[in-house]
C-alpha cells in the first residue's frame, strides 16, 4: 500500500491491477498496481 489510491476498473484495465500509484496515474489510469 504505497499511497495505492482506488481505480476505476475503466480507467484501470489491468489484468489483477485495481490500484493506481498516485494522484496522476488516477486520473491517467496508466501506472497501476496490485496494492489490494
Amino acid at each position: 500500500k504505497e499511497g495505492g489510491n482506488p481505480c476505476v476498473l475503466l480507467q484501470c484495465q489491468v489484468p489483477g491491477k485495481s490500484f493506481c500509484r498516485g494522484l496522476a496515474a488516477a486520473a491517467e489510469g496508466s501506472d497501476c498496481g496490485d496494492d489490494k
